[in-house]
Order: C-alpha cells, then structure tokens, then sequence
C-alpha cells in the first residue's frame, strides 16, 4: 500500500513549495519511511484528515493522486504515457508537462516538456515519480 503514497523526501519538497493539504495517513518525521495512517475521528464518526504536527514533526503523507491534483490546481499538468512496442512485455514509460510556469527567461507554457535525452522507464511507477520530481523543480524555479 505504501507506493501508493509520494515518498519522505519528495513530500518534504512539496512542503517546502506551498503542499498544506490534509492527508489519509503521515510520516512521523523521524527519518523513516513508515507510513501511519490517521484514527482521529470527528464527532460524527467520520475520519479528520491528518493535519501536520510542527511540534510532534508530523507530517502529511499525500497520495500521489492528490499530489498530481494540487499541481494541476497550480496550472501544471502532467501525465505518464506508454510507448508500447509489438512484442509483450517491453513497453516503455515516459512523462509528460504541461502548463503555465515561470523560467530564468521569464513566463511561458510548458507544450510538452518531457525527459531530455528521449529518457524511458522500465515501470509506470518510475514514471510518475520522476515526472513529479520535474513538477517540484519546475515549481522551485517560481519561487
């Protein structure tokens, strides 16, 4: 269940670049990479969503979902593609950006900003944690 969630380090950056938002389940800020997942209820049952802890170091642990949504509610889309090839087995992933950012040369869109060097992964999972890796340092770059 674990690699369902955007690990340690890449939700630390996403803290660092604005991330607030509630999330299932947390890191206890110790250094590992143990996920806990949130039992606090609301007074009508329901679960509350975890809200960091700067005094326990608590902190949110997004699903990448969610963490693909913030980008995109900040202009910056993103997609992980497959090349396929004929013969099973060999498909090869890549991603994809799109949107609105600021570079050292000033405003523009991003048409589709990929890997350079024509850059594939072996696993969809790869993928998608080296594409929001590229959206964390995309945002850095605004700041």
């Amino acid at each position: 269940m674990s690699k369902e969630f955007v690990p340690p380090k890449e939700t630390l950056d996403m803290q660092d670049i604005g991330f607030d938002e509630p999330c299932l389940a947390f890191y206890d800020g110790k250094g590992s990479d143990q996920i806990y997942f949130n039992n606090i209820r609301n007074a009508s049952g329901d679960y509350k969503p975890f809200v960091k802890s700067d005094r326990l170091k608590w902190f949110g642990a997004p699903l990448y979902q969610e963490a693909f949504r913030w980008f995109r509610e900040k202009n910056m889309w993103a997609e992980v593609k497959v090349e396929d090839s004929v013969k099973i087995g060999t498909q090869k992933f890549y991603w994809l950006i799109f949107g609105e950012y600021k570079s050292l040369e000033g405003s523009g869109w991003i048409r589709a900003l990929k890997d350079s060097n024509d850059v594939y992964y072996t696993t969809y999972e790869e993928a998608e944690l080296a594409c929001l890796r590229k959206l964390i340092e995309i945002a850095k770059e605004k700041l």
